[in-house]
């Protein structure tokens, strides 16, 4: 066997080992699931939400993750979590917040 016989060996080789299934595509695809989120409020009333916009469990998960997100940031090295402190109260207990590279802002982080 020669050295271009071996080639298009190895080629043909990956080009049917590679090839996909029928049904790949179709498990790869995001699936819309609208299970309403059980918001607990404790004592407190509840909130006034709209009837168009209901949180879902899939959203509350989405929000979730893109909140502790660095690569939201530039230079990817902060998330809101980082000045959103929950414990506490979802603020920042600094007069001023401290950004990226370091610097500090000219205000607080709010709480959410």
């Amino acid at each position: 066997m020669n050295y271009t016989s071996r080639i298009l060996a190895f080629v043909s080789l990956l080009v049917f080992a590679c090839k996909k299934d029928g049904n790949e595509e179709a498990r790869s695809l995001p699936v819309y699931d609208p299970s309403p989120y059980e918001l607990e409020t404790g004592y407190l009333p509840p909130p006034a939400l709209p009837e168009d916009n209901i949180p879902t469990v899939q959203g509350v998960k989405l929000g979730r993750m893109l909140f502790y997100e660095k690569a939201l940031s530039q230079g990817n090295i902060q998330s809101c979590a980082d000045c959103h402190k929950q414990i506490d109260g979802s603020s920042d207990i600094n007069q001023f917040s401290t950004g990226v590279d370091g610097l500090q802002g000219n205000r607080q982080a709010m709480a959410i």
